[in-house]
């Protein structure tokens, strides 16, 4: 297992064709992966830390839509189609990835069916995460939307410790600044997270999961339904977590 959902749910022989070619990178916070109109030279496998996926207005103004953990990838679906970029993709938050050029991984897609299979698999359930996501949106209410963000971020990054802004975070929930500061604020007075400059630690994520909408769990769903890799809780994330309750 490699960390990366993504690669992880490859049958061997077709991870083998991937593997000479993969190389581990570091990711700083900050780190531009691409830019709008750039040509997808890599495909890159975050194994922890978290990429922004943010549209650029016509005036600059730049919209996080979403963002890319352990769960995905990349680039992964440009290399195999128009191969350029439409979005700017900078890291959220610090990590490590591997990454394989562009014309590699193109020539293991080609090559087999059942490594197209697991990718258009997996793009489904991108569309059904992002159909679900709008659905929440419309429907519960923003502390349930937080809570389950800060869950989902938590299994996307491997980390109970998140790098995010309030405007991050309003951005996301598709709430305002100052809602999602009194929702934080008494999330962080029941004792679920602590927020410190920039950063959330989760100190109760079975706390979070209580008071998450729905689509927290059906995601999940749509990940066992699929046969895709982290359908359960984020082992890793949630030990993490289950310490921070015992620091002060």
């Amino acid at each position: 297992m490699l960390g990366n959902f993504l690669l992880d749910a490859l049958e061997p022989d077709d991870l083998a064709r991937l593997r000479p070619h993969l190389s581990p990178v570091e990711l700083k916070a900050g780190d531009i992966i691409y830019s709008p109109g750039d040509e997808v030279a890599q495909v890159w496998f975050p194994l922890g830390g978290l990429l922004s996926i943010l549209s650029v207005l016509i005036d600059g103004t730049q919209v996080e839509s979403s963002v890319v953990g352990r769960e995905s990838a990349v680039g992964f679906v440009e290399a195999c189609g128009g191969g350029v970029s439409h979005s700017l993709i900078i890291s959220q938050m610090s990590g490590r990835a591997l990454r394989a050029p562009a014309a590699r991984y193109r020539e293991a897609f080609n090559e087999s069916v059942q490594l197209r299979k697991a990718v258009n698999q997996h793009i489904e359930l991108l569309l059904a995460e992002a159909r679900q996501e709008i659905a929440c949106h419309g429907a519960h209410q923003a502390p349930a939307r937080l809570a389950r963000w800060l869950l989902v971020c938590l299994d996307k990054a491997g980390s109970s410790e998140i790098q995010m802004t309030q405007e991050f975070l309003a951005t996301m929930v598709a709430a305002q600044r100052t809602t999602i500061s009194a929702i934080a604020s008494q999330m962080q007075a029941d004792g679920l997270i602590r927020y410190v400059r920039g950063k959330i630690a989760i100190r109760d994520a079975a706390g979070l999961e209580r008071r998450a909408c729905e689509c927290y769990a059906t995601m999940k769903h749509f990940r066992r339904v699929l046969g895709q890799p982290g359908a359960g809780p984020a082992r890793a994330g949630l030990e993490a977590a289950e310490q921070a309750v015992s620091r002060p």
